[in-house]
């Protein structure tokens, strides 16, 4: 591991192979542009950066798990569980299973379900990053790093070998 010296980021030296999940219609490297930091970053991931940024991972199941972070249970998701279980004095669980009959006989998706169109549209692909140094992410330093300085955001999709 190597860290930059202009950005604190943490860096892996390639060539890196890693795997990514996305939208067939974007293909492997085109994801969704975002605009500049003052806009509305609500349906934002938290590794987005103002232009594009491409999620890859080690092995399929990660990649696949980040993919999928919007649909994880929240503990804001499990409150709420938990306070309507009290107002009705039941378990979480029961409360869990009374919702999950209702929505599913009334045609809708169950908590955890994954939408048709989600996993109809999307591909695995593997990727084959240049020699050069890349961002880890993973490592805790990084996503420190792009949180706390928005010059440091616009660095981390734009790093090269000068890092």
């Amino acid at each position: 591991m190597r860290t930059c010296e202009k950005t604190g980021l943490a860096l892996v030296a390639g060539p890196v192979s890693a795997c990514r999940v996305a939208k067939e219609s974007y293909g492997p490297l085109s994801p969704q542009e975002r605009g500049p930091l003052s806009d509305d970053r609500s349906e934002w991931y938290r590794f987005d950066t103002p232009g594009r940024t491409v999620y890859a991972a080690e092995d399929p199941r990660t990649a696949f798990l980040e993919a999928l972070s919007w649909a994880r249970m929240t503990a804001s998701h499990a409150q709420y569980f938990k306070k309507t279980a009290a107002s009705f004095g039941e378990t979480v669980d029961v409360i869990r299973q009374e919702i999950e009959e209702q929505w599913h006989a009334n045609g809708h998706m169950v908590p955890g379900w994954i939408p048709a169109n989600w996993r109809d549209g999307r591909l695995l692909y593997t990727l084959n990053f240049e020699d050069g140094h890349w961002v880890d992410i993973s490592h805790a330093d990084s996503p420190q790093r792009c949180s706390r300085q928005p010059a440091v955001q616009h660095r981390c999709r734009r790093h090269s070998n000068s890092g």
